[in-house]
């Protein structure tokens, strides 16, 4: 499995019928409001939710070019 991903990464090939960065968006949002109405902080969540939102706006389909060069 990990070929073929590595595969893909290297072709820019994101396709998914499982979920896309937007789905991913208003899960992370979803779990950081839960959190907060628990009592827990989003602290720990809002750096990733940040660079999520920034490649939203982008129109950019993944993480993992941003993630690579950190």
């Amino acid at each position: 499995m990990l070929p073929a991903l590595a595969e893909d990464i290297g072709n820019g090939d994101y396709a998914t019928d499982v979920s896309n960065l937007n789905v991913n968006q208003a899960g992370l949002d979803n779990i950081i409001r839960a959190s907060e109405e628990q009592g827990f902080g989003g602290d720990l969540l809002a750096p990733l939710k940040a660079l999520i939102d920034r490649r939203v706006a982008d129109g950019l389909p993944s993480l993992i070019e941003a993630v690579g060069r950190s």
